[in-house]
Protein backbone atom coordinates (compact mmCIF):
# COMPACT_ATOMS: atom_id res chain seq x y z
CA UNK A 1 0.00 0.00 0.00
CA UNK A 2 1.36 2.98 -1.33
CA UNK A 3 1.40 6.04 1.82
CA UNK A 4 -0.76 9.11 1.53
CA UNK A 5 -0.87 11.84 3.69
CA UNK A 6 -4.10 10.68 4.84
CA UNK A 7 -2.14 7.64 6.75
CA UNK A 8 -0.62 10.05 8.59
CA UNK A 9 -1.64 10.10 12.06
CA UNK A 10 -4.39 12.72 11.86
CA UNK A 11 -2.93 14.87 14.99
CA UNK A 12 0.30 15.14 14.01
CA UNK A 13 1.83 18.20 13.28
CA UNK A 14 5.81 19.04 13.12
CA UNK A 15 5.19 22.82 12.59
CA UNK A 16 4.11 25.03 16.26
CA UNK A 17 0.68 26.31 16.19
CA UNK A 18 1.36 29.68 17.64
CA UNK A 19 -1.89 31.60 18.59
CA UNK A 20 -2.34 34.93 17.39
CA UNK A 21 -3.86 36.25 20.53
CA UNK A 22 -1.49 37.11 23.29
CA UNK A 23 -1.58 37.86 27.25
CA UNK A 24 -1.82 41.33 28.49
CA UNK A 25 1.71 40.80 30.81
CA UNK A 26 3.37 39.21 27.16
CA UNK A 27 2.21 42.50 25.48
CA UNK A 28 3.48 44.73 28.24
CA UNK A 29 6.92 43.06 28.09
CA UNK A 30 6.90 42.88 24.23
CA UNK A 31 6.42 47.07 24.22
CA UNK A 32 9.37 46.88 26.96
CA UNK A 33 11.66 44.68 25.44
CA UNK A 34 11.00 47.02 22.15
CA UNK A 35 11.13 50.78 23.43
CA UNK A 36 13.57 50.52 26.95
CA UNK A 37 16.60 52.43 26.48
CA UNK A 38 19.18 50.22 27.82
CA UNK A 39 17.70 47.41 26.03
CA UNK A 40 17.89 49.49 23.02
CA UNK A 41 21.56 50.15 23.64
CA UNK A 42 22.49 46.39 24.32
CA UNK A 43 20.09 44.60 21.86
CA UNK A 44 20.15 47.41 19.04
CA UNK A 45 18.56 46.00 15.99
CA UNK A 46 19.83 42.55 17.03
CA UNK A 47 16.40 40.58 17.08
CA UNK A 48 17.12 37.23 18.55
CA UNK A 49 18.57 38.99 21.73
CA UNK A 50 14.84 40.18 22.25
CA UNK A 51 13.62 36.59 20.93
CA UNK A 52 15.91 35.14 23.47
CA UNK A 53 14.54 37.63 26.62
CA UNK A 54 11.05 36.79 25.85
CA UNK A 55 12.33 32.78 25.50
CA UNK A 56 13.67 33.08 28.98
CA UNK A 57 10.83 34.72 30.39
CA UNK A 58 7.80 33.31 29.26
CA UNK A 59 8.50 30.52 26.69
CA UNK A 60 8.42 29.58 23.50
CA UNK A 61 5.42 30.11 22.05
CA UNK A 62 5.26 34.03 23.79
CA UNK A 63 8.86 34.44 22.01
CA UNK A 64 6.99 33.49 19.00
CA UNK A 65 4.31 35.66 18.73
CA UNK A 66 6.23 38.59 19.96
CA UNK A 67 8.34 37.65 16.56
CA UNK A 68 5.12 37.71 14.55
CA UNK A 69 3.64 40.80 16.18
CA UNK A 70 7.09 42.68 15.33
CA UNK A 71 7.62 41.10 11.82
CA UNK A 72 10.98 39.86 12.61
CA UNK A 73 12.68 37.27 10.13
CA UNK A 74 15.61 35.38 11.65
CA UNK A 75 18.21 35.08 8.89
CA UNK A 76 17.53 30.57 7.47
CA UNK A 77 19.61 28.76 9.23
CA UNK A 78 22.57 26.53 7.33
CA UNK A 79 21.95 22.81 9.09
CA UNK A 80 25.08 20.32 8.86
CA UNK A 81 25.22 16.97 9.54
CA UNK A 82 27.19 18.29 12.75
CA UNK A 83 24.11 20.15 14.07
CA UNK A 84 22.10 17.15 14.00
CA UNK A 85 24.85 14.64 15.79
CA UNK A 86 25.15 17.44 18.56
CA UNK A 87 21.39 17.00 18.47
CA UNK A 88 21.54 13.69 19.12
CA UNK A 89 23.98 13.72 22.02
CA UNK A 90 21.66 16.18 23.67
CA UNK A 91 18.97 14.11 23.28
CA UNK A 92 20.53 10.95 24.96
CA UNK A 93 21.85 13.29 27.65
CA UNK A 94 18.61 15.06 28.74
CA UNK A 95 15.45 12.67 28.66
CA UNK A 96 13.42 16.30 28.85
CA UNK A 97 14.64 17.55 25.72
CA UNK A 98 13.39 14.52 23.73
CA UNK A 99 10.47 15.25 22.05
CA UNK A 100 11.11 18.35 21.36
CA UNK A 101 14.53 17.05 19.56
CA UNK A 102 12.53 14.83 17.25
CA UNK A 103 10.30 17.23 16.19
CA UNK A 104 13.03 19.74 15.26
CA UNK A 105 15.26 16.95 13.36
CA UNK A 106 11.95 16.71 11.59
CA UNK A 107 11.18 19.94 10.53
CA UNK A 108 15.28 20.36 9.39
CA UNK A 109 14.71 17.55 7.07
CA UNK A 110 11.24 18.66 5.36
CA UNK A 111 11.61 22.48 5.46
CA UNK A 112 12.04 23.74 1.78
CA UNK A 113 14.29 27.15 2.92
CA UNK A 114 16.78 25.40 5.34
CA UNK A 115 17.12 22.46 2.57
CA UNK A 116 17.81 25.15 -0.14
CA UNK A 117 20.51 27.02 1.68
CA UNK A 118 22.34 24.25 1.25
CA UNK A 119 23.73 22.69 -1.41
CA UNK A 120 24.61 19.77 0.06
CA UNK A 121 21.20 19.32 2.66
CA UNK A 122 21.01 15.82 1.18
CA UNK A 123 23.80 14.65 4.15
CA UNK A 124 22.19 16.87 6.40
CA UNK A 125 18.79 14.36 5.71
CA UNK A 126 20.93 11.67 5.76
CA UNK A 127 22.37 12.31 9.39
CA UNK A 128 18.76 12.71 10.56
CA UNK A 129 17.68 9.59 9.43
CA UNK A 130 20.77 7.76 10.43
CA UNK A 131 20.06 9.33 14.07
CA UNK A 132 16.14 9.20 14.20
CA UNK A 133 16.54 5.41 13.08
CA UNK A 134 19.58 4.77 15.10
CA UNK A 135 20.26 6.05 18.80
CA UNK A 136 17.34 8.37 19.29
CA UNK A 137 15.17 5.42 18.71
CA UNK A 138 16.84 2.94 20.40
CA UNK A 139 16.33 5.25 23.19
CA UNK A 140 13.24 6.69 23.19
CA UNK A 141 9.76 6.09 25.25
CA UNK A 142 6.92 4.51 23.21
CA UNK A 143 5.54 7.92 22.69
CA UNK A 144 8.61 8.94 21.16
CA UNK A 145 8.89 5.91 19.37
CA UNK A 146 6.08 7.33 17.72
CA UNK A 147 6.87 10.59 16.64
CA UNK A 148 9.96 8.70 14.99
CA UNK A 149 8.07 6.92 13.08
CA UNK A 150 5.56 9.10 12.04
CA UNK A 151 8.24 11.69 11.38
CA UNK A 152 10.30 9.40 8.62
CA UNK A 153 6.55 9.37 7.02
CA UNK A 154 6.76 13.09 7.06
CA UNK A 155 10.25 12.60 5.35
CA UNK A 156 9.27 9.88 2.56
CA UNK A 157 6.14 11.23 1.58
CA UNK A 158 5.28 14.86 2.61
CA UNK A 159 8.36 16.69 2.01
CA UNK A 160 7.90 19.76 0.39
CA UNK A 161 10.47 20.30 -2.09
CA UNK A 162 11.79 23.48 -3.98
CA UNK A 163 10.03 21.90 -7.00
CA UNK A 164 6.70 22.02 -5.38
CA UNK A 165 6.22 18.34 -4.91
CA UNK A 166 6.30 16.66 -2.24
CA UNK A 167 8.28 13.74 -0.19
CA UNK A 168 11.95 13.58 -0.54
CA UNK A 169 13.86 13.52 -3.97
CA UNK A 170 17.11 12.36 -2.89
CA UNK A 171 18.00 8.94 -3.83
CA UNK A 172 20.78 8.67 -1.12
CA UNK A 173 18.54 9.73 1.69
CA UNK A 174 15.99 7.56 0.28
CA UNK A 175 18.81 4.35 0.33
CA UNK A 176 19.16 5.72 3.79
CA UNK A 177 15.81 5.86 4.98
CA UNK A 178 15.22 2.06 3.44
CA UNK A 179 18.45 0.14 4.49
CA UNK A 180 17.36 1.73 8.26
CA UNK A 181 13.76 0.45 7.97
CA UNK A 182 14.75 -3.32 6.10
CA UNK A 183 17.17 -3.20 9.01
CA UNK A 184 14.77 -3.21 11.79
CA UNK A 185 12.17 -5.08 10.25
CA UNK A 186 15.13 -8.23 9.90
CA UNK A 187 15.86 -7.78 13.01
CA UNK A 188 12.33 -8.52 14.45
CA UNK A 189 11.44 -10.80 12.08
CA UNK A 190 14.61 -12.95 12.54
CA UNK A 191 13.92 -12.86 16.38
CA UNK A 192 10.14 -14.27 16.07
CA UNK A 193 10.88 -16.80 14.13
CA UNK A 194 13.83 -18.28 16.53
CA UNK A 195 16.31 -18.12 14.28
CA UNK A 196 20.07 -18.91 15.66
CA UNK A 197 20.53 -16.90 18.36
CA UNK A 198 23.84 -16.40 17.90
CA UNK A 199 23.32 -15.04 14.34
CA UNK A 200 20.77 -12.82 15.66
CA UNK A 201 22.58 -11.11 18.36
CA UNK A 202 25.19 -10.62 15.89
CA UNK A 203 23.37 -8.79 13.60
CA UNK A 204 21.68 -6.51 16.08
CA UNK A 205 25.20 -5.93 18.10
CA UNK A 206 26.70 -4.97 14.65
CA UNK A 207 23.52 -2.34 14.19
CA UNK A 208 24.02 -0.96 17.66
CA UNK A 209 27.71 -0.58 17.40
CA UNK A 210 26.80 1.97 13.95
CA UNK A 211 23.89 3.43 15.46
CA UNK A 212 25.86 4.89 18.42
CA UNK A 213 29.02 6.48 15.48
CA UNK A 214 28.55 9.42 13.36
CA UNK A 215 27.92 9.05 9.01
CA UNK A 216 30.97 7.55 8.53
CA UNK A 217 32.93 10.57 9.52
CA UNK A 218 36.42 10.00 10.77
CA UNK A 219 37.14 10.74 13.99
CA UNK A 220 33.82 11.02 15.18
CA UNK A 221 32.11 9.33 18.29
CA UNK A 222 28.82 10.41 20.09
CA UNK A 223 29.13 11.04 23.89
CA UNK A 224 27.28 8.08 24.01
CA UNK A 225 29.89 5.17 22.65
CA UNK A 226 29.57 3.66 26.40
CA UNK A 227 26.10 2.37 24.82
CA UNK A 228 28.98 -0.66 23.73
CA UNK A 229 28.38 -1.53 27.50
CA UNK A 230 27.33 -5.21 27.25
CA UNK A 231 24.56 -4.71 29.78
CA UNK A 232 23.18 -1.49 28.30
CA UNK A 233 23.12 -3.30 24.94
CA UNK A 234 21.27 -6.29 26.03
CA UNK A 235 18.76 -3.82 27.50
CA UNK A 236 18.23 -1.70 24.65
CA UNK A 237 17.89 -5.08 22.72
CA UNK A 238 15.15 -6.56 25.28
CA UNK A 239 12.96 -3.09 24.85
CA UNK A 240 12.97 -2.41 21.73
CA UNK A 241 12.85 -6.10 19.46
CA UNK A 242 10.84 -7.62 19.23
CA UNK A 243 8.60 -4.36 17.71
CA UNK A 244 5.75 -2.84 19.10
CA UNK A 245 2.78 -3.82 16.89
CA UNK A 246 1.92 -0.14 15.86
CA UNK A 247 5.83 0.62 15.21
CA UNK A 248 6.24 -2.64 13.43
CA UNK A 249 3.19 -1.84 11.27
CA UNK A 250 4.57 1.76 10.43
CA UNK A 251 7.85 0.55 8.91
CA UNK A 252 5.94 -2.13 6.90
CA UNK A 253 4.20 0.62 5.47
CA UNK A 254 6.82 2.67 4.68
CA UNK A 255 8.50 -0.53 3.16
CA UNK A 256 5.45 -1.25 0.88
CA UNK A 257 5.69 2.61 -0.26
CA UNK A 258 8.86 1.66 -1.93
CA UNK A 259 7.17 -0.92 -3.78
CA UNK A 260 5.60 1.73 -6.16
CA UNK A 261 9.19 3.61 -6.17
CA UNK A 262 9.98 4.69 -10.11
CA UNK A 263 13.39 3.39 -8.58
CA UNK A 264 14.00 0.01 -9.89
CA UNK A 265 16.64 -0.87 -7.23
CA UNK A 266 14.14 0.55 -4.25
CA UNK A 267 11.74 -1.23 -5.68
CA UNK A 268 13.38 -4.66 -5.82
CA UNK A 269 14.85 -3.98 -2.28
CA UNK A 270 11.60 -3.24 -1.18
CA UNK A 271 9.97 -6.29 -2.66
CA UNK A 272 12.50 -8.79 -1.97
CA UNK A 273 12.31 -6.97 2.09
CA UNK A 274 8.62 -8.67 2.39
CA UNK A 275 9.05 -11.61 0.65
CA UNK A 276 12.01 -12.51 3.24
CA UNK A 277 9.90 -11.10 6.36
CA UNK A 278 6.64 -13.60 4.85
CA UNK A 279 4.67 -10.09 4.40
Amino acid sequence: MRLTKSKLHPDFNYNVNVEETSPLTEKLIGLWLKHDPFIKIVAGDNHEIRRDAMLALLGENAAQRYMQRSKMTLPTPIVHPSHVRQKADEFLKDPQKRSRIIHQLVHWGSDTKINQENPDSHKTRMQIIHSLMGPLFLNSSPEQEKLIIEGLKVLVVTKTTSLGKTGEISPLVHHEILEKVSELLRYHYALITNQQKSHTEAIIRAHLLKSIQGLKETGHRSAYYVADDQARRKRLIAEKFPLKPDTYQGLLEIARHYTFSANTDFRRSSQKLLQDIKE
